[in-house]
This record gives C-alpha cells, sequence and structure tokens, in this order.
C-alpha cells in the first residue's frame, strides 16, 4: 500500500514542468548533460524532481542553500543512476552542505592503547546511516573541470556501493562484474603498495568502495583515460550504468529499460 502511494506521488512530481530557472544549472554544472541524448535529458530533470521532493537539504556551518546548490547535488546523484529504474536513493535521507571543507574527528587508538581524537579535513563524506556530506566549494569546483575528480559523484557512489551495487539485470551480470572489478583492484592496491603511478586515485586502494567511487569518478570524469589505461574496467562500468560516457550517449537502456514510476 505504501509503496502505490508512493510511486502515484512520484507520478506527479515527474510530470510537473521542470522550473525553467534550474535549466541553466544544468547546463552549467553537470558537464555530462552535453553528452545525453534529449529522452536522458528528459529522464533525468524529471528524476531530480523527485530527488529534490524526497530528500532533506541542510546547510551547515552558516551556509544558506539555494537552487543552483541543491539542483547541482540532485543531479550528479541522479545521473549515477540514470540508466536503473529509478528508486531515488532508498535508504538515504539527508543532504548536509558546508560552504568549505569541514573537519570531522576520528577516534584513533594511541600507542599506549588510549584512543586519542585524531581531526581530518574533508571534502565530502558518506554515512550508512542515510546521509552524505559535501563541500560545496569544492563540489563546485569539480563540476566544472572533468579532470578525475568529482566528490558528488565519489560520495553518491558510495551510496550504490553499501547496498551492494543495486541495478544489475541478472545474475551473470553480477557475477562478471564482480570478477572484473575484484581484479582491477588488487591489481591497484598491488600498484599503491609497490609505489608505482596509477591512472587512478591512489585512495583507492583503501577499501573496495572506495575503489568503486574512484573508479566512477574517473568514468564520469575522464572516461577516455579510463578506456585506454583499463579498457575492460571500463567496460564494466558501462555495462553496469548503462551509460558510454566515452562519447555520445546511445542510450544503453534501450535494451533493458528501467520502469518508471
Amino acid at each position: 500500500m505504501f509503496a502505490y502511494f508512493r510511486n502515484r506521488r512520484r507520478a506527479r512530481l515527474r510530470a510537473q514542468p521542470f522550473p525553467e530557472a534550474w535549466e541553466p544549472i544544468l547546463h552549467r554544472r553537470l558537464l555530462l548533460w552535453a553528452k545525453l541524448t534529449p529522452a536522458r535529458r528528459e529522464e533525468l530533470r524529471r528524476r531530480i524532481q523527485v530527488f529534490l521532493a524526497e530528500k532533506h537539504f541542510e546547510g551547515c556551518g552558516g551556509l544558506a542553500l539555494n537552487d543552483d546548490m541543491r539542483v547541482t547535488i540532485a543531479a550528479h546523484a541522479c545521473a549515477l543512476t540514470l540508466g536503473h529504474e529509478p528508486e531515488y536513493y532508498p535508504g538515504l535521507a539527508s543532504i548536509l552542505v558546508y560552504p568549505a571543507a569541514f573537519m570531522v574527528h576520528n577516534d584513533e587508538p594511541g600507542e599506549s592503547g588510549m584512543v586519542m581524537e585524531e581531526p581530518d579535513v574533508l571534502e565530502g563524506e558518506s554515512w550508512c546511516s542515510g546521509a552524505v556530506i559535501f563541500s560545496w566549494e569544492d563540489g563546485r569546483f569539480d563540476a566544472a573541470h572533468a579532470d578525475g575528480r568529482n566528490v558528488f559523484y565519489h560520495e553518491f557512489a558510495h551510496q550504490l556501493f553499501d547496498r551492494g551495487l543495486p541495478g544489475f539485470r541478472d545474475n551473470q551480470q553480477a557475477t562478471q562484474f564482480a570478477e572484473v572489478f575484484g581484479r582491477h583492484y588488487v591489481e591497484h592496491v598491488q600498484a599503491v603498495d609497490a609505489g608505482r603511478r596509477t591512472s587512478l586515485d591512489p585512495y583507492g586502494a583503501e577499501h573496495e568502495t572506495e575503489f568503486f567511487s574512484v573508479a566512477t569518478e574517473m568514468f564520469f570524469e575522464q572516461p577516455k583515460r579510463l578506456a585506454l589505461r583499463h579498457p575492460e574496467l571500463y567496460a564494466a562500468l558501462c555495462d553496469y550504468y548503462r551509460l558510454d560516457t566515452g562519447g555520445p550517449d546511445k542510450d544503453r537502456t534501450d535494451r533493458h529499460q528501467p520502469r518508471t514510476p
């Protein structure tokens, strides 16, 4: 019963006209926009409207949120799931936005066994408890530069990974992706441990979820470089996201069109 009313509400939201003032934000803040087909662009607009209606945005550190910030963040979140059935990150409730990099305190055990609070300055953070946190200054910069780094893609990729990477068509696709992903992760860790230069961010060696996030950043930010250096990983990400970010969008969802509640 809940799903019925939720889907009716979402259908109403998707049917509403997309605000004209939001259109330039997509052109200015989402580099992927230029590669999308008209049909994909329209689907992205609809998903953004639902995402913004369902998620709680909060400015932190004195930041006054505006539509530029909210639409930019929502666009990046929805771009990651554009090829999948629109679930709108069901485990995510809140998006917290700081004006710039923010400080967190992590508990680290010292040599004596005592737990010490170690400050850390972050551009973004993803919580399993249903929140993501961003530095708007860093996110805005990343959105304007295709340099392989994008904190918005990175943290929303964490949300996907923490949910077990939803959106696979079947078990065979999931198994094939896991094999390619696992092998590239091991090779990346070995390269970083050996001090070799890597095309992917060395931070990806910290954990599988970090590797998926930095690979996602590269897939959306510098796809041709990823395809050249890691063609098999690039192909696996194309298949998972159902997007070919290395060129004009061919709408890979034609074969597996998601349902739209």
